[in-house]
C-alpha cells in the first residue's frame, strides 16, 4: 500500500531535483547564447561591417575632417588613417577576458565549431537529465491518479485502509505537477499562454518562435562563417597559395556543424518529449475527478 506521507516526501525531493535540472538547464542555453553571440559580432566586425569599407575621407569621418582642418594639415591627416587603419587591424582580433582568450577572426573556422559543439553538447547531457525527472515524476502522477481512482470506488469508511483521505491524495497530485512545472521558465506545458478564459486560444507568437530560432542560431553562424570564409578566399584569390589549408579548415569546419546540427535536433526532441509530458499532466489536473474542494 502507498502511504501518503512517503509520497509526499517522495514528491518534495523530486521537485527538488527538477529545480535543479532546470536551472541547469538554463545555464547551459545562457552560456550556449553568449558564446553564439561573441562569435556573431567578431564575424560581423571583421566581415560586414559598413565602417570596413569606409576610410576616413568618407562618412562619417568626412565632416569631422573638413570641421576641424584636418585634411588642411598633411601630418595631422596621416595619424589619423594611422589610427583608423590600427582599429581596422585591430578588428581582426576577439577578447573573452573571463577565460583570458584572443582569437583572430581567421581562427573562428577552428574554434567557433569545437567550442558550440561542447556547448551543444553540455545541453544535451543537461536536457536528457530534466526529461528523465519529468518521466518519473509522470510516473508517481499516474499512481496518484490511480489511487485517486479506487478511492472515489471506495466507500468512505474504507479511506483509512486506503492510506489518506481522498482530497489528501489529489492536494498531492496537485503540488507534484504544480511543483514540477512553476519550475520551467522557457518551456510551458500548454500552447495556451493567458489563464483569462476569454483570451484561451491566444498563444505568444513572437516568444515561442524566438526560443525555437535560438536553438538552432549556432548551426546558423557556422554557416555564416564558411560561406564568409569560402567568399574571401574565393575573392582574393587566396585558393592557388592556400587552398589545402582552406580545404582542411573548411572541412573541418563543415563535418563539426553536421554533429552539431544533429545534436540539436536531439535537443529538439528531448525538449518536445517534455513538453507533451507536462501538457499531459496539465490536462489531467484539470479534469474534475481530480479537483479537491478547499
Amino acid at each position: 500500500m502507498i502511504n501518503i506521507d512517503f509520497m509526499q516526501k517522495r514528491a518534495e525531493n523530486q521537485i527538488l531535483g527538477i529545480k535543479e535540472a532546470t536551472s541547469r538547464s538554463r545555464n547551459v542555453l545562457l552560456f550556449l547564447n553568449l558564446a553564439t553571440l561573441i562569435i556573431f559580432i567578431s564575424l560581423f566586425n571583421v566581415t560586414w561591417s559598413w565602417q570596413r569599407h569606409t576610410n576616413v575621407t568618407e562618412r562619417p569621418f568626412k565632416t569631422y575632417i573638413t570641421t576641424v582642418g584636418l585634411d588642411k594639415d598633411p601630418a595631422s591627416f596621416q595619424e589619423l588613417r594611422k589610427h583608423y587603419a590600427d582599429v581596422y587591424f585591430e578588428k581582426q582580433y576577439f577578447n573573452i577576458p573571463l577565460l583570458g582568450i584572443r582569437c583572430t577572426e581567421s581562427d573562428l573556422s577552428i574554434f567557433a565549431p569545437v567550442a558550440l559543439l561542447i556547448f551543444t553538447t553540455w545541453f544535451f547531457f543537461s536536457l536528457r537529465r530534466e526529461n528523465h525527472i519529468v518521466k518519473g515524476i509522470l510516473a508517481d502522477f499516474e499512481k496518484i491518479k490511480a489511487k485517486i481512482s479506487v478511492m472515489a470506488a471506495a466507500s468512505a469508511d474504507d479511506s483509512v485502509l486506503l492510506g489518506g483521505t481522498q482530497d489528501e491524495w489529489k492536494i498531492l497530485l496537485h503540488n507534484l505537477y504544480s511543483g514540477c512545472v512553476q519550475n520551467f521558465v522557457l518551456s510551458t506545458p500548454t500552447l495556451k499562454d493567458y489563464n483569462d478564459k476569454n483570451n484561451a486560444d491566444k498563444s505568444n507568437l513572437v516568444a515561442r518562435p524566438i526560443m525555437s530560432f535560438l536553438n538552432w542560431t549556432p548551426l546558423l553562424i557556422l554557416a555564416s562563417i564558411l560561406f564568409a570564409d569560402v567568399h574571401e578566399y574565393v575573392i582574393k584569390d587566396f585558393l592557388k597559395n592556400n587552398g589545402l589549408e582552406l580545404l582542411i579548415l573548411d572541412s573541418f569546419l563543415t563535418l563539426i556543424s553536421l554533429l552539431i546540427a544533429y545534436q540539436i535536433n536531439v535537443n529538439t526532441k528531448i525538449s518536445k518529449n517534455t513538453r507533451e509530458i507536462l501538457s499531459r499532466m496539465s490536462d489531467d489536473v484539470g479534469k474534475d475527478l481530480y479537483v479537491y474542494e478547499i
